[in-house]
């Protein structure tokens, strides 16, 4: 039993002292930070979209719809799904950059919606709501 348990502890901090291994190289292809930004606002348009379902009529296959849609944006950008997902996960293990794309994100969302709601507020000057 007494070998067994000093074979244990043996192993166990044989394997504790081996060099830190790398889990994931820079991809060859990384999207970079802007365009990954830009990318990333689209996917959020998508998600958002998702959400909203209730507003989808019931013919509507959404998965489907969905999947077209983020097929697009992967063409937009000229990227593939997986050149996106290793771009992705390497920024995951680097949270300052995947912070940094995240205030991108949320920057580029909110101008959006600052600017829908000003071209919203511009129609209906004139309108009896607002006299």
């Amino acid at each position: 039993m007494r070998i067994h348990l000093v074979a244990i502890l043996f192993l166990f901090f044989g394997l504790a002292c081996k060099p830190e291994k790398k889990v994931f190289d820079k991809p060859e292809n990384l999207i970079s930070v802007e365009e990954m930004t830009q990318i990333m606002v689209q996917m959020q348009l998508i998600e958002s979209y998702r959400q909203r379902a209730v507003l989808v009529p019931p013919h509507h296959d959404l998965e489907k719809e969905t999947t077209v849609l983020t097929k697009r944006v992967f063409e937009t950008f000229n990227v593939s799904q997986k050149q996106f997902n290793d771009s992705y996960t390497y920024y995951t293990l680097h949270p300052g950059i995947l912070s940094n794309i995240y205030d991108g994100v949320l920057n580029e969302l909110s101008q959006q919606q600052a600017d829908l709601l000003e071209k919203s507020d511009s129609l209906n000057v004139g309108s009896p709501k607002n006299e």
